[in-house]
């Protein structure tokens, strides 16, 4: 698999700055996981590439409860 994929929905401009939920997503991961930012960020990025799954559905749902995570390596 290259490295890159520009379309997929793990990609990081799928992951905007001003997308609200994916932005506290990764706040509320922080703060759970008592994790930097950055490490939050790259550990929902890495769930949503293994489960093919959007980066800002992820966050959303994260955000509102239906969705635990599980599995989630950091």
């Amino acid at each position: 698999m290259p490295l890159a994929e520009p379309n997929a929905p793990w990609a990081p401009s799928a992951f905007r700055a001003s997308d609200t939920p994916p932005s506290d997503s990764k706040g509320k991961l922080a703060e759970r996981l008592n994790i930097d930012m950055e490490t939050a960020f790259t550990a929902l990025r890495a769930y949503a590439r293994a489960h093919n799954r959007r980066l800002s559905d992820l966050a959303r749902a994260f955000i509102d409860g239906t969705e635990p995570l599980t599995g989630l390596v950091v």
